[in-house]
Parts: C-alpha cells; structure tokens; sequence
C-alpha cells in the first residue's frame, strides 16, 4: 500500500468512527462546541472565559454565547473572581457534573464495543500512535 492509499484509509476509517459516535450522540442537544466547554470543565476544572475562548480557539464573545446557553441549560455556572472582579469563572453546575460523568460512560462503553476487535497489544499500540500524532498536531498548534 502506497503512503497515499493508506492516507485515504485512515481518512476513511476517522469519518467512519466519527459517524459512529455522532450517530451515538444525535440524541443530544448539544452542539460540538457546547460539548467541548462541558468536556473541558469536567478534564480540568473551573476555567476563566479568557481560557475557554483560548481553548476553543474562538472569540471571547463567541464563547460568551456558548456559556449563556449552558448557564441557561443549567449545566454550568459563572461566578466572578473575588480577587479581580473583571474575571469570571465557569464551572459545571452538579446537573452538569452528572451529565458529563454520564456521557463519559456512555462514550467509554462505546469505546470499547468500536475497540472489541484489538487485543491488548494492539490497543495499547494504537493508543501510543494516536498519542505521537496527537503530540504532532499540538506541536504545530
């Protein structure tokens, strides 16, 4: 196999996945980025506006908008720095803690059933080469 035909089929085999765990997500009212705010808080904890527009790698009023509807979705919370009242802080409210520790599972027992076919090895083996190409794309970020 050329570097080109397996390019096209690890291209091909992303869009697959992809549409797998869409598919498995369609239920959800979340967008994408919605998704990522809520991932982002439930990995790291509590974060400024300023971090989250970095993170996201949109504008500051962009990420404004998505935060309003999560506040209004009741999934997080804002609260002001008592040290700088110019910053605010977003954290996931408890309904979405639980929400996230619950799509977590959900995405991990999904996970595995899309993994089933590799043993142990080769999961471990595709884990540190998603893991070098990960590193790749941070690298150029």
């Amino acid at each position: 196999m050329s570097r080109h035909e397996a390019l096209e089929a690890v291209d091909g085999f992303f869009l697959r996945i992809g549409q797998r765990f869409r598919h498995k997500m369609a239920g959800e009212p979340l967008t994408m980025a919605q998704f990522f705010v809520l991932r982002k808080l439930f990995s790291q904890g509590p974060m400024t506006m300023g971090a989250l527009a970095d993170a996201l790698g949109v504008s500051f009023a962009a990420t404004t908008g998505i935060v309003d509807r999560l506040v209004q979705a009741q999934l997080v919370q804002r609260r002001r720095s008592e040290m700088d009242r110019r910053v605010v802080w977003v954290e996931l409210s408890p309904e979405g803690q639980e929400k996230m520790a619950a799509m977590r599972d959900e995405r991990r027992r999904h996970l595995e059933e899309l993994l089933k076919p590799l043993d142990d090895q080769e999961l471990e083996e595709l884990a540190r080469l998603l893991q070098r190409v990960a590193e790749g794309v941070e690298s150029r970020a």
